[in-house]
């Protein structure tokens, strides 16, 4: 079960036997996690819910669009008191005056002689063949071209070369061209009598658009049809308050499993910590079993000096608790085999079993089997300690991989600038 697990991972983590607080402490650390990310999607939620039909969605224009697009077809929600209703509404293309477009055109033409050159340096150095374009990069604009006698180039853009008269080895050469914007139409007057029908909404609103000028760049939206006020809002592309508990119910289980990672990080911490000791604390035992001291006053002077080094170990802190419970009146083998069975770890049974062997038979050899541990352990430190190096050479394969991206991109860039294109 998983309340077994989180009781037996806080065990380890505090290194207690009662952690009652703690795994109540982690559980309402979830919780209040969990509940804040439902308010703020809550109140984000129903922020947007309300504002959705506020006045900042609450316009009074369409822009036009250009002249190259003939019509452009927008679509709203029109507020009639109490009613709402799409509609859409056609905006034609806005129409330039002969001043704008005479201006949209000498811009045009400027453009288009860049063009022209291709691959020439300029238009007084022609050594190639050039390029006629027939439209402008925003489409507005369409070139018409006329080829003089003296033009000497084809419509396909090829300079002839062998039919230019040359004088001190240049030619002067013309090529006509015309630029267009919009349509000249003729008018005719055609008299007719036409019987209004009943319009829609929809159509009144269309007649009031079309009755504006069209060389204004905005087209303004009725403020009332038939002596009743209506309002207009952008259409929303729909309700999206079901994102927010999609996203809250996301972020409830990320949290959620994520606080379960952070302990089992915790956990593997412990265990490469405890590994890392196992062998300074072999060392120590066998060092000071040597003198002749018992085995009780190995551990009590172990634990001595390891609090006045003033930080926290966790394999320390087990002998600590395995020191409290033998003060506490627990016996002693009782103490060392809790002790093994609470670190985990395979090298700590052992060390407890080889201790609580020692105190039930006598054993002589416990010498022996705590020099082979000694010396096992360092072999099992070295191994952990090349480890953890591949495992950070590995990280830092990431952002050196980023680091050469970069570097390549700083070398190759400016080459690409400097190419002609």
């Amino acid at each position: 079960p998983r309340d077994v697990y989180f009781n037996l991972s806080q065990k380890k983590i505090y290194v207690k036997e009662n952690v009652k607080k703690e795994l109540s402490r982690y559980y309402e650390d979830k919780i209040r996690l969990v509940a804040v990310v439902c308010i703020l999607c809550g109140i984000v939620g129903m922020f947007t819910t309300l504002s959705k039909k506020e006045d900042n969605n609450k316009i009074t224009y369409l822009e036009r669009p250009s002249s190259s697009v003939e019509m452009d077809e927008i679509s709203v929600n029109v507020v009639n008191k109490e009613n709402e209703s799409k509609v859409i509404i056609k905006i034609p293309a806005r129409v330039y005056t002969n001043e704008e477009a005479e201006n949209i055109c000498d811009i045009a033409i400027e453009k288009w002689q860049k063009k022209f050159c291709n691959l020439n340096k300029s238009l007084e150095k022609i050594t190639g063949d050039v390029l006629l374009s027939d439209i402008s990069d925003n489409g507005e604009v369409t070139f018409e071209y006329y080829m003089q006698e003296n033009s000497y180039i084809g419509y396909d853009g090829k300079v002839h070369f062998d039919k230019a008269e040359y004088v001190n080895g240049k030619c002067d050469a013309q090529i006509k061209v015309i630029a267009t914007i919009g349509e000249f139409e003729k008018s005719y007057i055609v008299s007719y009598t036409l019987i209004e029908p009943q319009k829609t909404l929809e159509e009144k609103i269309q007649a009031i658009i079309d009755e504006q000028d069209i060389h204004n760049e905005r087209v303004y939206l009725p403020k009332q049809i038939d002596d009743e006020k209506i309002n207009f809002y952008r259409e929303e592309g729909g309700d999206l308050s079901w994102m927010y508990l999609f996203a809250a119910v996301i972020a409830i289980v990320i949290i959620y499993i994520g606080k379960d990672k952070d302990m089992e990080k915790e956990i593997k911490k412990r265990e490469e910590e405890m590994k890392l000791d196992y062998a300074e604390i072999i060392s120590m035992f066998l060092l000071l079993l040597q003198t002749g001291q018992s085995i009780k006053n190995i551990w009590y002077r172990i634990i001595d000096n390891y609090e006045k080094k003033n930080r926290k170990r966790y394999a320390y802190e087990e002998m600590k608790l395995a020191r409290n419970k033998i003060q506490n009146g627990m016996l002693e083998k009782q103490a060392y085999r809790e002790f093994g069975n609470r670190c985990g770890l395979q090298e700590y049974i052992k060390f407890s079993n080889v201790i609580e062997q020692n105190l039930t038979k006598g054993s002589n050899s416990i010498k022996i089997q705590l020099e082979n541990e000694v010396l096992e352990a360092s072999k099992n430190r070295i191994a952990l300690a090349k480890k953890k190096a591949e495992e950070c050479s590995t990280k830092l394969l990431v952002p050196m991989i980023m680091m050469l991206i970069i570097v390549m991109i700083i070398l190759i860039f400016p080459a690409f600038l400097n190419m002609d294109i």
